[in-house]
């Protein structure tokens, strides 16, 4: 799982689109208006999903915090590269401070399926999460040290799970979001290949991509999120969008929504209170390619509450 260089963490631009929003709709505008509020079901505390590696920010730590994607879901990296296959999850990183040794978290509450010492290299933990709706997906931890959990037992979101194993400059979290338990139904194999298989992509064989579905599971708005670069206020969800002000990193801010960019960028915005009283919109996820930076993140709270 092939590091990429780290791009620039400053912000520049590309076109604008129409968008489709993840809480209630509304005009897209910046400008001084109450916050949306919050529009799905009822939600349980099993649907809410966080990052599973984090940073400290302020007195806590705070998932996303301090992370990179070194390897997004679905890179094909030519036919030297695992034969051209799809990868099946995303890789995480640390953008500083040791990868190695680092701490992984539940990223919902659930049930441990598996635990595995699978020569990845490192050991698998494979979590079992049950919807609201009833549906149930699976959430796999890679390259680790041996996890403090055993198979069957509860665990809570951002509980600690492991610890990262060391690869040197290569050392990362293989993160996967997926509908099935074991690789084919033998039991044998709760990890799976990593890849997709052939020419399919990860959906097709179940895998799903972990940080939109990141992104369609938040927590209910209104909330607070903090950028770990110093970054552009823009008046869309676009990297071309006018520029309203700039943010120094730290500032927490108000955020009522997550939307997709619908520029041609797989990138995720957040509206945000940026001066206390108008709107504008700043990335949560830049996509740079083969990996990306997690800009803006979300401290934990609540699945049901809101936090103002």
């Amino acid at each position: 799982m092939k590091p990429a260089s780290h791009h620039s963490r400053v912000h520049g631009g590309l076109l604008a689109a129409a968008l489709t929003i993840w809480t209630a709709c509304g005009p897209q505008v910046a400008q001084e208006e109450p916050p949306r509020q919050e529009s799905r079901a009822a939600l349980t505390a099993s649907d809410c999903f966080d990052w599973p590696m984090g940073g400290v920010q302020g007195s806590e730590t705070v998932p996303g915090y301090n992370v990179r994607v070194m390897q997004n879901y679905a890179n094909r990296g030519g036919s030297s590269w695992y034969s051209n296959r799809a990868h099946s999850g995303v890789d995480l990183a640390l953008n500083t401070g040791s990868t190695a040794g680092a701490p992984v978290y539940a990223v919902a509450d659930g049930v441990v399926r598996c635990v595995v010492n699978a020569n990845y290299p490192g050991w698998v933990v494979v979590i079992e999460h049950t919807l609201g709706s009833g549906a149930k997906v699976y959430t796999q931890y890679g390259h680790m040290n041996a996890p403090s959990v055993a198979t069957g037992a509860t665990v809570t979101r951002g509980q600690q799970i492991a610890t990262l194993f060391n690869q040197s400059t290569n050392s990362h979290l293989h993160f996967e979001v997926r509908d099935w338990l074991y690789w084919k139904g033998a039991t044998s194999n709760c990890y799976g290949p990593g890849y997709a298989e052939g020419t399919y992509q990860p959906e097709q064989q179940g895998w799903m991509d972990p940080v939109d579905y990141y992104y369609q599971h938040r927590p209910a708005f209104p909330a607070l999120a903090v950028s770990d670069i110093s970054q552009a206020v823009r008046s869309a969800p676009n990297r071309s969008s006018t520029t309203l002000t700039t943010i120094p990193a730290g500032t927490r801010l108000t955020v009522d929504s997550v939307t997709p960019a619908q520029d041609g960028q797989d990138d995720w915005w957040y509206r945000v209170k940026y001066d206390g009283v108008n709107w504008g919109y700043m990335a949560g996820y830049w996509d740079s390619g083969w990996g990306g930076d997690l800009y803006m993140t979300e401290p934990r709270r609540s699945c049901t509450s809101s936090v103002t």
